[in-house]
């Protein structure tokens, strides 16, 4: 996997654990700092990380090839689509790993299909998981 992804991917999954500390070198940081606050910008990182996740894709009978995002939850689509068209120019390394196309999340036609499952493989084994209460750890990230 390319290091630019492998730093992506990292910076995501930290997010996710925690908003807080964001590198000024940080692919993330001025999306976060762009688009509506910490909670806009977390709500699209799990997206992309609910998408990447196998374990997450299983759960939810989700289309590993593509992530929808218009659904039927009876939320703003539209508002929702543009916060992520922002995401997109505000972090433009997201293109590395993802391709959006209209309301559609693909994956990025550079990587190929064994770059792609091992970035679903790398979200798999490095994302810490909320059970219930606990979190389960993971190796030490760099």
């Amino acid at each position: 996997m390319k290091t630019e992804v492998t730093k992506l991917l990292k910076e995501m999954l930290r997010y996710l654990k925690t908003r807080k500390n964001l590198s000024d070198k940080g692919y993330l940081k001025k999306a976060h700092d762009e688009i509506d606050g910490s909670s806009g910008v977390f709500s699209l990182v799990v997206k992309l990380a609910n998408w990447l996740d196998p374990i997450e894709l299983s759960l939810s009978d989700g289309d590993s090839k593509e992530l929808k995002l218009r659904g039927n939850e009876g939320l703003d689509y539209g508002s929702s689509i543009k916060d992520m068209e922002a995401f997109f120019r505000n972090c433009p390394e997201l293109n590395l790993v993802f391709r959006l196309e209209k309301e559609v999340v693909y994956f990025s036609p550079d990587l190929s299909e064994d770059e792609q499952i091992e970035i679903r493989e790398f979200v798999k084994e490095n994302r810490e998981r909320n059970a219930t209460n606990f979190y389960i750890p993971v190796k030490k990230q760099d």
